[in-house]
């Protein structure tokens, strides 16, 4: 190479990952084998002088957070990579190529500040009079994310700082009359809008796909409008970022006859291949191009750690630290150690203790289950003592749908039964009366949908009934402290077959927030044994012994 020659980063890091050895991911090489195509192509234009100038503006720009506060940004390869592309592939009149990104890298890898670099780079630098730039998101709170990085930023770039104007919920450049502002799900406030280039943040948590079109149908009178998408992976494969991330792969993949093709979409995508072991270090920088740089090997060992330890994390750290989209296909509690929590209960030791109640009240002929929970203090463990409810003329039946042993768990005293083909209300009713009599129930946790009539009737003799509705953030806390206490040992179910059944029977679905909450495991499962435990730990946890004795009906909010 010669003295005088320029570099090409943007280039040399295709070149490099495209080629099988390169430790890459097959989604990454993809990526570079197109800009290497197009390079030949001949229907755009490669400007490498735009690419430079957008990197060289992006490395005035300074950390602010961090062992790397006050230091110059300085991209990253795979960064350069992305910068370079956005505003370096040109169309024949010179605006730019793309309209649309999507940037797929797991957390902490540097990709909100690149983000805002690159907004930055479109309010100050794009050639735009009047422009309008917009971090959007749902939430408010979520679009302030990407814009509140980049207003701390011009304050340390006095070029910047000088040129702008900021206030509490804008940025504004006077010389060229163009704005930078947050932007949540409103369809009022979208009305009107002019955009030029937008910063969408965590799309996989997005409900719909009204917010993605509105952007990019008010950015109609643009000539060189840019939508940019960043994201984890997310766990919504009906979802807009799903349907974008499958439309962007096929682009990247290429077709030799070119029948699917995107050309004014760009987008690259870290994450592990098909085979890999996530708990192997060696794999772990293909889905994590900044670890060493803004995250250590130290803190992947713990979150790999962490996954191996508890079960259910697996699923979210494969989510989160390694850009697979998860879905939890195994069982959630660990059985093993739930069969070494199974001591026997003493009922005698019971009488007149503290105790909360989950009520998990069913269709006309479906288990019906009634668990207390007792705190610590009978026994070292917390105590489930489950009551379990079928139609006495709906066993056998039952028992064939089901493929479990009803009539011998009934035979057992493991389960209940009541008169008649359908669930009788009056007998589970008075069985709650007589579990208070004998012990001290403090309070009692149900499911409005199903137990109006019922939580009335209970609240008139004398108990404290409160509504808990089944949903993540209801159930979500309590779920996982059920998990914490069988992976310590916390707890003992007495060796209880059918509450055991349930256990195994039990998954965890994610909401956007990653909080879970129970679900079966297929038609066959019952788990109402375990949503009534769990409903009645979510009354131990929000327990106040300052509460009045009077019997009242409480409202807990989703």
């Amino acid at each position: 190479m010669g003295k005088n020659e320029i570099i090409d980063p943007v280039t040399q890091f295709a070149e490099s990952s495209s080629l099988k050895d390169s430790g890459q991911c097959l989604f990454v090489r993809q990526a570079c084998e197109r800009h290497l195509r197009d390079l030949n192509r001949g229907e755009f234009e490669w400007n490498l002088n735009e690419a430079l100038m957008a990197l060289e503006f992006c490395k005035m720009l300074k950390h602010y957070k961090g062992p790397s506060a006050g230091d110059s940004f300085k991209p990253e390869p795979w960064q350069e990579f992305i910068i370079g592309s956005i505003f370096g592939w040109r169309k024949k009149d010179g605006s730019r190529r793309f309209r649309i990104g999507y940037i797929e890298v797991p957390r902490k890898n540097g990709k909100t500040f690149m983000a805002a670099s690159i907004a930055l780079k479109a309010l100050f630098a794009d050639g735009e009079s009047g422009a309008e730039v917009y971090s959007v998101a749902p939430k408010l709170m979520q679009s302030k994310i990407v814009w509140e990085d980049a207003k701390t930023m011009i304050s340390q770039c006095p070029p910047l700082n000088r040129r702008s104007k900021r206030y509490i919920s804008s940025i504004v450049v006077p010389s060229t009359s163009s704005k930078f502002l947050p932007l949540a799900k409103d369809t009022k406030t979208l009305d009107g809008l002019n955009p030029s280039f937008a910063i969408s943040d965590e799309v996989h948590a997005w409900r719909g796909n009204e917010l993605f079109h509105q952007m990019n149908d008010a950015m109609g009178a643009r000539r060189q409008p840019f939508n940019l998408l960043i994201t984890t992976a997310g766990w919504n494969k009906t979802g807009i970022c799903w349907k974008l991330r499958e439309h962007l792969l096929a682009v990247l993949k290429g077709d030799k006859k070119r029948i699917y093709i995107d050309d004014e979409m760009f987008g690259i995508v870290f994450s592990l291949d098909k085979g890999d072991d996530f708990r192997n270090p060696a794999v772990w920088k293909k889905a994590n191009p900044n670890l060493g740089v803004s995250k250590s090997e130290e803190y992947m060992t713990k979150m790999v750690k962490m996954a191996q330890q508890i079960p259910s994390e697996e699923y979210t750290v494969k989510n989160k630290q390694f850009n697979l989209w998860t879905v939890s296909d195994k069982r959630w509690l660990d059985m093993k150690r739930w069969d070494k929590c199974n001591g026997e209960i003493d009922e005698a030791r019971l009488l007149g203790q503290v105790c909360h109640l989950g009520i998990d009240l069913s269709t006309v002929q479906d288990l019906t289950a009634v668990v207390a929970v007792f705190p610590p203090g009978p026994y070292d463990e917390f105590v489930f003592y489950p009551r379990l409810y079928l139609p006495k003329e709906r066993l056998d039946y039952a028992e064939r749908m089901d493929r479990v042993p009803y009539k011998h768990w009934e035979k057992e005293g493991f389960l209940q039964t009541t008169p008649g083909d359908v669930i009788d209300i009056e007998y589970i009713k008075q069985d709650v009366i007589d579990l208070n009599s004998k012990f001290r129930v403090s309070s009692v946790g149900y499911d409005p949908w199903k137990a109006i009539e019922m939580a009335t009737s209970l609240s008139a003799e004398g108990l404290d009934m409160v509504e808990m509705r089944q949903g993540h953030a209801t159930l979500g806390a309590p779920t996982v402290a059920l998990e914490a206490l069988v992976l310590k040992k916390q707890i003992r179910h007495g060796n209880h077959p059918v509450l055991r059944w349930m256990a195994e029977n039990t998954k965890v679905i994610r909401n956007s927030n990653n909080d879970i909450r129970p679900t079966k495991y297929d038609s066959r499962s019952r788990i109402d044994g375990i949503v009534a435990t769990i409903m009645a730990l979510g009354r131990y946890q929000a327990h106040d012994t300052s509460n009045s004795q009077s019997p009242s009906v409480h409202i807990i909010e989703i």
